[in-house]
């Protein structure tokens, strides 16, 4: 017996996300690092190399642990960025000494590789442990005997790694450490009788990248002056960007300091009035990087300010015709100003018709949630938003709103069989409907219903179904899906928001919610149940009863079992003796 949930869709999707990174750990190993001879014992670096693809860096970050104190755990993360097999990176604590003495420079400087030769290193992927260099817990220059025979100590010194694969155990044997003081008194690794080795470095190219520009709030006039929003998407920028006039030599309209690298900006832009009516068009770019530009600019279109006549803009279609019952309901907004506070929407080819009504309304965003009265006919209209008092102000710009045929069509369907439980693993669970051969079946849903706050945990639509026919009726079977719950549950069958059946078993449901939407109804009982000791039961509506079948289900055709009991939910007529 069971009462088994349907797994989250986001669950599965996060547990491929979650595989798909760590698919990629075990690519990238600790190549080496230095502790150098020049002030402040620099340079002091790291050396990673990419023992496989790596499509996003940023799952890699680095530790140090210090004097044999234990892990600090990650410091350090790595931009997002790819790296190509064989590619190496350095992070440094600092730049200028490490390029004198190396001779290029880090490709990353974070105050985490500022490490002496007595420091383990530790590389982390997805936050674990993925490589090691020396023991964490042991300091091999206080003399505590903790350290490994040769010691890892790389004082003035280097260590680079004898294998090209990671190991979060560290292990001497897989190291070539050279002897402390190896770098003493040189000015240069080429100039060092035992230079660092491995000088290799690949530094991906951070390509600063602007896209997405877009005009997020319309101008508008603010008193005197007009204002907008535009906003876009950088990638690793300098974060420092300009809102620039195309059309006038890329002439800085409006200036941002101090923002992200990646992520999204926004220009808050006003323009001191009085302004005259001006269309221009404008992009952003990297104010430190002019070629770096979103490359498609838009137009911005500002308004003369102050306004001192009624003024419609904007009109706009934001929720198309649908079917509610018989009616057809849809959204249309506009933006007004200096009106009269009353406006109308109107339908421009008809005489301009009134369709619906706002009063009292203030200046700014208006929006009309209009019902076209049913049952209507699928076309379209043109409309318009209209000041109530001044027929003269109107947007002038149309939008066509597309209506459609309402009711949507509905046939007769009922549930007619199903099968939910049996001993053991649950086998052959299916739900079948019945409707009229011929029946259009595109607007109707399956649902099946938790007793646990009534509502659906599975549903099927049943156009995606195949059905067999017997010329009077077509069956539609359900069938494969995770599992159907033990009872208290239900089977609903819904359609353009209404009911067509909704039976129960094991209790009786009341107003279920599908799909986050919540209709009003109550179940029918079927009265009988699966005792769950046999896979070729079902429960089916034979003669307007239900009936417990043990015998094979009848999935697909006409229900024709003969129950081993008369059923006890047949009305009876005692005046007839029936």
């Amino acid at each position: 017996m069971k009462n088994i949930r349907t797994f989250s869709l986001f669950s599965l999707f996060t547990l491929l996300i979650a595989a798909q990174a760590y698919a990629q750990c075990g690519n990238l190993y600790i190549a080496g690092v230095i502790d150098g001879p020049l002030t402040g014992g620099t340079p002091k670096g790291i050396q990673l190399c990419a023992s496989g693809t790596i499509a996003d860096l940023s799952l890699y970050g680095i530790g140090s642990a210090n004097n044999g104190g234990g892990t600090d755990g990650q410091e350090f993360t790595f931009p997002t960025t790819t790296l190509n097999i064989g590619d190496c990176i350095w992070l440094a604590s600092e730049s200028t000494q490490f390029t004198t003495y190396l001779g290029f420079s880090p490709c990353y400087v974070d105050g985490t590789a500022s490490i002496n030769g007595d420091d383990a290193i530790e590389l982390f992927c997805n936050g674990a442990v993925e490589d090691i260099f020396g023991d964490i817990n042991c300091d091999p220059n206080n003399g505590s005997g903790c350290e490994t025979t040769p010691t890892w100590e790389h004082t003035d010194s280097w260590a680079v790694s004898n294998d090209a694969v990671a190991n979060p155990v560290f292990d001497i044997a897989e190291w070539t450490v050279a002897p402390v003081n190896t770098l003493d008194g040189t000015a240069t690794n080429a100039g060092a009788g035992t230079p660092y080795p491995n000088t290799n470095s690949n530094c991906p190219a951070a390509v600063c990248g602007i896209s997405n520009v877009t005009l997020t709030v319309v101008p508008v006039c603010n008193g005197d002056d007009a204002t907008y929003t535009v906003c876009a998407d950088v990638a690793d920028g300098s974060g420092a960007y300009d809102l620039v006039d195309t059309d006038n030599a890329n002439a800085v309209i409006a200036s941002l300091t101090g923002q992200v690298a990646t992520g999204n900006i926004c220009f808050a832009v006003t323009v001191p009035g009085p302004v005259a009516a001006t269309a221009l068009n404008v992009d952003v770019l990297d104010n430190a990087d002019p070629t770096c530009i979103g490359g498609t600019p838009i137009m911005v279109n500002t308004p003369a300010c102050p306004l001192t006549v009624c003024t419609i803009t904007n009109v706009t279609l934001t929720a198309d015709g649908v079917c509610s019952g018989d009616n057809a309901t849809y959204t249309v907004c506009a933006d007004v100003a200096i009106g009269s506070g009353d406006y109308d929407l109107v339908d421009v080819n008809n005489a301009n018709a009134v369709l619906a009504s706002l009063t009292a309304q203030p200046d700014g965003n208006i929006c009309f949630n209009a019902v076209a009265i049913g049952p209507t006919s699928a076309g379209t209209i043109s409309v318009d938003v209209v000041d109530n008092t001044d027929g003269s102000c109107s947007s002038g710009t149309p939008v066509t709103v597309t209506i459609p045929e309402c009711p949507v069509n509905c046939p007769v369907a009922i549930i007619s069989e199903f099968h939910y439980d049996n001993s053991g693993g649950d086998v052959g669970e299916f739900v079948e409907i019945a409707v009229p051969a011929g029946a259009d079946v595109s607007n109707i849903t399956v649902y099946l219903i938790n007793g646990s706050g009534v509502i659906d945990y599975d549903n099927i639509a049943m156009s995606t179904l195949s059905p067999t026919t017997d010329g009077v009726n077509d069956y539609y079977v359900w069938s494969g899906m995770t599992s159907i719950q033990n009872g208290p549950d239900g089977i609903l069958l819904e359609c353009n928001g209404s009911i067509l059946d909704f039976v129960s078993y094991e209790g009786v449901l009341m107003n279920p919610t599908v799909q986050g939407t919540l209709l009003t109804g109550t179940s029918t009982d079927v009265g009988v149940t699966e005792p769950g000791f046999n896979t070729n039961t079902s429960i089916q509506l034979i003669g307007g009863a239900w009936i417990l079948c043990e015998e094979v289900p009848t999935t697909g055709a006409a229900n024709a079992c003969v129950p081993a009991v008369c059923p006890t939910n047949i009305i009876t007529f005692p005046a007839n003796g029936n």
